[in-house]
């Protein structure tokens, strides 16, 4: 209906075959109109200053069957044209020139209109514009409105000039504009609309200039090179036909902007704003010459939206032009993209992709169609032997939404490695939204960088105030299955970090080539929260091939993991595991979230690397839909043939509480890992654990806990056990303190012949209150405990025991002596004093709710239980 109302509307402005519409204004020579509907405009009806050609019209008008034909002498280089009645030429006609390389310019300041017959026939360049004047190169000037004022000469045009702040507008409804191969092709003017129309430049130059005030378009040969407008106007592109198709060989498909050629073209584009609606503008390269690409510059909003497409593509040995967008903000929806491709047999490189934005970037929905989908997003991709091209974004904030995505990538057959992605943002980054495409499936909003070939993938630098992501958002650096290439790095700064919802970061390795490096530094904090119905938030580091496994290093100030949110390397091939560095002030990990090194396969699992500055909190459980429980804390594991990862703890303070675990464990043939904690004070309670375990042929683990003052457990444990294989180590060190209630330390072995574990305890203090010391075996000999404390204190309910079921009992060492509790304990009489008879009574005030003051000694307020005793 829009389209029906906008033609119906245009029919007024088109001039009807009976009436008399190119008419000389006769300033330049002869006046009067021209016979039509073949108007023949010989050089003679103009002026001719050296090789400019200039003509005047008080008219003109084109109907659908007519043309207007200029000649003049081969000596011609420009035909320059105006019209000076105050009309707006309507051209829905034949526009020709038999001048052999001869330039066509066309100004009328009251506006012009090409209609859905429009077309040219030139060998040069075709200039239109709604400028008041021309300036020539040696300062001459073709006045429009002015003819007086004009001064011509043999220069070329240099400048369309405009007088007012509302210059008139150019509108191309349904027009097939085309200039030879490298050629140039402009509308300069205001207000700027292409409707379901087609500007086409093959190797040569697209120009689109609107302007809103005083001001000159300058350019030299066929590139914009400049303006001194002080307010731009507003472009429009809009109404594609879908079933246009990139022509092999003749016509190229209608609502298009294309400059491609054998040396890609270029396209540009000024204005105040800009959209582009179902439409394409396009500069591929399809021989040896480079592509020069496609430069928009935008004052204020660009709008991409129902499937509009930029892009760039190198199709020979020379390489895709770039694509530069300078925009006050930048929006894409719909199915829209910018992109830029390597096609296959491509030897050039892709193109480069910049989006500098002072104000907000959003990348939005996609269009489906069946099995069909495509989502809005900036994009580069090689096919070929050539690189794929980088992507550049600075913006005040950007946000990637329902399946908005920038991506770089190296596809299958492809040689080239993909392309860079480099995002700066001053405010907020936002990644959220996805679609679900059932069976487990889905596809969120996205940053990723891909190879699927022997390139390798691209690196990822984010930088941003804020960043969050949600609803499976995602960035990602992946080398895929079947490639050899090696998995791009990711590197974040930011001030804070949200990840929730499912959203996730990853590098990763599933082919051959190792993965990269995950580094992010966050100047505030990093929060990973929750789960989603296909998987936990998180950051991972996946090997699922022969390469080694990447690295995660994060540093944060406070970095938070809960609601069964995952920081994890996960090896499940044979390449090894990749390592986890944390460095924080407070690291907290609670409700069922996990920091893992995990081994599926051939490959050793990775290392857990924690160095707090201040506090290390793990707490609590979680569970899932489906009730599978879900403990918080630190694992190595080991399922496969590889070796279990290792952990190291660094902290002042550690506590672990409510069931959260520690924890390296086998379940193949590989060892368990080795487990190390260096604090200051480590505290567990209420069924925490630090446990090594080997439930295959595996050999037992290592548990090194080392504290410069105490270590406290309470309803918990430290445990090395296996099912069969020796038992593993244990070893505690305290400056101070080892302090056990309701607790066990235990290296045993559940079955088999396995020996039981060696547990090594050595501080000051050795306290048992109803706990356990225990290096048993079944059938295997009983292990090794010494315990190395300059005072032991053991309740009668306490065990030390390094026994074997049927073989031979371990050995147990105890340094210290032996303070036997029970032994120097009294039973109490059970007939209790009333204590209140003794007390005296205080001196009351004269009167109700008087007050008292009472006065204590040093020994008034009880010591803490483990506190030294003054002497008298």
């Amino acid at each position: 209906m829009k389209r029906l109302f906008v033609f119906l509307s245009l029919l007024f402005l088109f001039p009807s075959a009976g009436r008399v519409e190119v008419v000389l204004d006769g300033s330049l020579g002869t006046a009067g109109s021209l016979s039509g509907p073949g108007y023949f405009i010989p050089s003679s009806l103009g002026k001719q200053v050296g090789s400019n050609l200039f003509h005047s019209f008080s008219a003109f008008n084109l109907a659908s069957s007519e043309s207007a034909t200029f000649t003049g002498a081969g000596t011609i280089t420009n035909i320059i044209s105006r019209i000076t009645g105050g009309q707006v030429s309507s051209i829905d006609g034949l526009v020709r020139s038999t001048v052999p390389g001869a330039n066509l310019y066309f100004i009328n300041p009251a506006g012009i209109v090409f209609g859905p017959n429009a077309s040219l026939e030139v060998s040069g360049s075709f200039h239109a514009g709604t400028a008041e004047y021309l300036t020539l190169e040696d300062g001459g000037r073709f006045d429009a409105k002015q003819s007086g004022q004009s001064v011509l000469t043999a220069a070329p045009p240099s400048a369309f000039g405009f007088l007012g702040d509302s210059p008139a507008g150019i509108t191309v409804y349904g027009s097939y504009l085309r200039v030879p191969e490298g050629r140039a092709l402009s509308l300069i003017g205001g207000t700027l609309e292409v409707q379901d129309g087609t500007l086409y430049a093959g190797g040569g130059t697209v120009t689109l200039v609107s302007g809103a005030s005083a001001g000159e378009a300058t350019f030299s040969g066929t590139d914009f090179q400049g303006d001194s407008f002080g307010k731009w106007g507003d472009i429009r592109i809009t109404d594609t036909r879908l079933s246009a198709q990139r022509p092999t060989v003749g016509g190229v498909p209608l609502g298009n902007i294309e400059v491609s050629g054998r040396g890609g073209g270029a396209v540009f584009i000024r204005g105040g704003t800009f959209v582009l609606e179902n439409g394409y503008i396009v500069s591929d390269t399809y021989g040896d010459g480079e592509g020069r690409g496609i430069d928009i510059r935008i004052e204020g909003d660009t709008l991409l939206t129902n499937q509009a497409q930029i892009t760039t593509g190198a199709y020979g040995k020379g390489s895709a032009g770039p694509i530069t967008i300078e925009t006050g903000s930048l929006s894409l929806s719909g199915g829209s993209f910018i992109g830029t491709t390597v096609r296959p047999g491509g030897e050039g490189n892709g193109g480069d992709i910049t989006v500098r934005a002072s104000g907000p970037v959003s990348l939005s929905g996609y269009y489906a169609s069946g099995s069909d989908m495509r989502v809005s997003g900036i994009f580069s991709d090689t096919y070929g032997k050539g690189k794929g091209g980088d992507i550049t974004l600075e913006a005040e904030s950007l946000a990637l939404d329902g399946l908005g995505t920038i991506s770089t990538t190296a596809w299958s057959g492809s040689e080239g490695k993909g392309g860079t992605i480099r995002i700066s943002v001053d405010g907020s980054l936002s990644i959220s939204g996805y679609y679900d495409l059932g069976g487990e499936s889905f596809y969120g909003s996205s940053i990723t960088s891909d190879t699927y070939g022997i390139g390798n993938a691209g690196n990822i630098t984010i930088s941003a105030e804020e960043i969050t992501l949600s609803d499976f958002g995602s960035v990602s650096a992946t080398a895929q299955e079947g490639s050899s290439g090696e998995g791009g790095s990711l590197k974040i700064d930011a001030g804070s970090v949200f990840l929730a919802g499912g959203a996730f970061l990853t590098t990763s390795t599933l082919g051959s080539g190792k993965g990269g490096v995950l580094t992010l530094t966050a100047a505030e904090s990093l929060t990973v929260s929750g789960a989603a119905l296909y998987g936990p938030s998180g950051i991972f580091s996946i090997s699922s091939g022969s390469g080694a496994g990447g690295v995660i290093d994060i540093d944060a100030p406070e970095l938070i993991a809960e609601d069964r949110a995952r920081i994890a390397v996960i090896t499940e091939g044979t390449g090894s595991g990749g390592d986890i560095f944390l460095h924080a002030d407070v690291l907290t990990v609670d409700s069922g979230a996990q920091i893992s090194s995990s081994s599926y396969g051939a490959g050793r699992g990775g290392t857990v690397t924690v160095d707090a500055a201040k506090h290390v909190a793990l707490s609590g459980s979680a569970t899932d839909n489906d009730g599978k429980l879900y403990l918080s804390g630190l694992f190595g594991q080991a399922y496969g043939s590889g070796g279990g990862g290792s952990i190291s703890l660094t902290a002042p303070m550690a506590e672990m509480s409510d069931g959260a675990v520690i924890s390296a464990s086998s379940g193949g043939a590989g060892d368990a890992g080795t487990l190390s904690v260096g604090v200051d004070t480590l505290t567990l309670t209420d069924r925490a654990e630090i446990a090594t375990r080997s439930t295959g042929s595996g050999k037992g683990g290592t548990i090194l806990v080392d504290a410069a003052d105490t270590v406290r457990l309470s309803g918990s444990a430290i445990t090395a056990a296996t099912d069969n294989a020796d038992g593993g180590t244990i070893t505690v060190r305290a400056g101070r303190m080892v302090y056990a209630h309701d607790s066990s330390i235990t290296a045993t072995v559940k079955g088999g012949t396995g020996d039981g574990g060696n547990i090594d305890i050595d501080p000051v203090y050795v306290i048992l209150d109803k706990s356990k010391v225990i290096a048993n075996a079944d059938r295997g000999n009983g292990g090794t405990i010494r315990i190395a404390g300059e005072i032991f204190l053991a309740s009668p309910d306490s065990t030390v025991s390094a026994s074997s079921h049927l073989g031979i009992d371990g050995t147990v060492t105890i340094s210290s002596p032996v303070e036997d509790v029970s032994a120097k304990m009294a039973m109490l009489s059970s007939s209790f004093l009333d204590g209140a008879a003794l007390f005296p009574r205080l001196c009351t005030a004269s009167g109700d709710g008087g007050s008292s003051f009472l006065v204590r000694g040093r020994d008034g307020v009880p010591p803490l239980p483990d506190s030294l005793l003054p002497s008298p």
